[in-house]
């Protein structure tokens, strides 16, 4: 443990025996952008000993949040479910929306798209009653990715595409990196995979930038899918092996996948 992250954690000691609850979800929060582990986040589940519904359910969101990225999805699932309640209860649509766009990519990464394109839908609309611009674009971003998923391209290419025109107007990079990776996998469904993979490397520049480790990953492993799919091996090899060495750092679920990925590749002549 570095001594910062430690610091980090004493803080977050500190304010949750002072009773500092806000502060406490708030830098839980933190410690999961920085560090990418469920443990850290959990230190901020204590904060539901407050009696403000929004503080809670916030606290939770970030432990489902961190959970859903490591693989725990199921638990995930219930934890956001369970703030929503929660969060339509005190009227927090802000909440609401952030819950919401959480449950799709929880639901998503489990594979139940078509629960997820609703939640994702039901987040749009709740960003811009409440003109949240940011959320917005991620908002048509992950209707637009589920499209791809459930095959209607015309609408996904819509969706990111105003997406991307959104978050550069915003100038918000990771905005732009999350519809970049969705571009690349629209792409890939209609078998563009030159313009596929143009779109994964654009990606994967964005997150490694910003230290996204996760994100990263998962780009690197559909880039891997696309580069498979054009045959080069080679290539294929060193993107998956990326994205293994950064979930098994990160004792992410998904090195199990990659694993077998690997193995099931030929070997490459040196």
């Amino acid at each position: 443990m570095s001594t910062a992250h430690s610091a980090l954690l004493a803080v977050i000691d500190c304010a949750t025996a002072t009773g500092l609850d806000v502060g406490t979800w708030q830098l839980a929060s933190t410690l999961v952008s920085c560090f990418e582990q469920v443990s850290h986040a959990a230190e901020g589940v204590s904060a539901d000993r407050s009696h403000d519904p929004t503080t809670q359910a916030r606290s939770r969101r970030f432990l489902a949040h961190a959970l859903s990225r490591v693989g725990r999805r199921v638990e995930a699932t219930g934890i956001l479910k369970d703030s929503l309640i929660h969060l339509r209860t005190a009227g927090d649509r802000t909440g609401q929306a952030h819950t919401h766009l959480t449950l799709a990519i929880t639901l998503s990464r489990s594979g139940d798209d078509v629960e997820a394109l609703a939640h994702a839908q039901a987040a749009l609309a709740l960003y811009r009653d409440v003109e949240h611009r940011a959320g917005e674009g991620h908002g048509l971003n992950a209707v637009g990715w589920l499209h791809g998923q459930l095959g209607d391209h015309t609408a996904a290419f819509t969706h990111c595409g105003q997406a991307m025109d959104l978050f550069r107007k915003l100038d918000d990079r990771n905005g732009e990196a999350v519809t970049w990776d969705s571009l690349g996998y629209v792409n890939h469904r209609l078998r563009r995979y030159t313009q596929a993979g143009h779109c994964f490397r654009t990606a994967r520049e964005l997150f490694r930038s910003m230290s996204d480790q996760t994100r990263e990953a998962l780009t690197l492993l559909r880039l891997g899918d696309t580069l498979h799919d054009l045959g080069d091996r080679r290539a294929t090899r060193d993107a998956w092996r990326r994205a293994l060495e950064i979930f098994t750092d990160l004792d992410h679920s998904d090195a199990v996948d990659i694993r077998i990925r690997l193995a099931g590749l030929p070997r490459v002549e040196q």
